[in-house]
């Protein structure tokens, strides 16, 4: 009997394990301490900083919609008060409408990203999504799969030795933040 504990409890942890690495960016690297830019270099010249944030964001952004709004991807999110509490907003009024809606980034590609000034750059990209809208009572689909290339535009500033999203706007003009 104690084999058998020890066997499942070790699949157990190859299992978790095996998960956190698939989901890397979303459960581990949220709780890794962020190293301060190199000496000699700005704390606004980092654009690559600045497009991880991004990247980061629309992979925490699709955990909280697809959770109905858990407050703990809400605190993962490297975006301001504003653009979270707009997100969670808007997932409220999915699940006032007994909607769930599931999104799914099949891929992101940055268009341009520039410094606008000290820790503030702007990333602008093409993303490439799969939207679900659901029933909350029984998951059924509410409408066809769509499949949706958006532009957007991400204002990105540098706050201590981290990055966070503080404006986004699609190509259509549609603005949070």
């Amino acid at each position: 009997m104690k084999g058998v504990l020890k066997i499942l409890l070790g699949a157990f942890l190859f299992f978790m394990l095996a998960a956190a690495i698939e989901e890397w960016d979303t459960v581990v690297r949220p709780f890794l301490p962020r190293s301060p830019p190199p000496p000699g270099q700005s704390a606004g010249g980092d654009t690559a900083g600045a497009i991880d944030a991004v990247r980061v964001f629309n992979a925490v952004a699709r955990h909280l919609y697809s959770s109905g709004g858990d407050r703990r991807f809400a605190q993962r999110l490297p975006a301001s008060d504003e653009v979270g509490q707009e997100m969670l907003a808007d997932i409220a009024y999915l699940q006032h409408s007994l909607r769930r809606q599931d999104a799914v980034l099949l891929s992101l590609e940055v268009v341009d990203a520039r410094e606008l000034g000290e820790g503030l750059v702007e990333v602008r990209t093409r993303e490439h999504w799969v939207f679900r809208l659901a029933d909350l009572l029984d998951g059924g689909l509410l409408a066809p799969v769509r499949a949706q290339e958006v532009q957007v535009k991400y204002m990105v500033r540098r706050e201590g030795s981290s990055w966070r999203i503080h404006a986004w706007q699609l190509a259509d003009g549609e603005r949070s933040g």
